[in-house]
């Protein structure tokens, strides 16, 4: 199964409609936006197209930086 937002940035990776000729044959109304990284043989990881994360279907994302609040510096 394609991903369909990334873990990092959760960006959509929706793309556009597949030709209503067509849609029976794909089996899905949209293409996938997301970059499949393979061996030749198989795919192994996914890359996102907008911030070029990879990740792995079974590899959890790393656990993004919270800041709780937002530091604004007066020049």
């Amino acid at each position: 199964m394609l991903p369909d937002r990334c873990p990092w940035c959760d960006a959509d990776l929706t793309g556009d409609p597949v030709p209503d000729a067509d849609q029976a044959m794909a089996g899905a109304t949209h293409f996938c936006r997301v970059v499949g990284l393979s061996d030749g043989v198989a795919v192994y990881a996914w890359r996102c197209p907008e911030c070029a994360y990879v990740w792995t279907p079974t590899k959890p994302p790393p656990a993004r930086p919270f800041y709780p609040f937002t530091v604004v510096v007066d020049r």
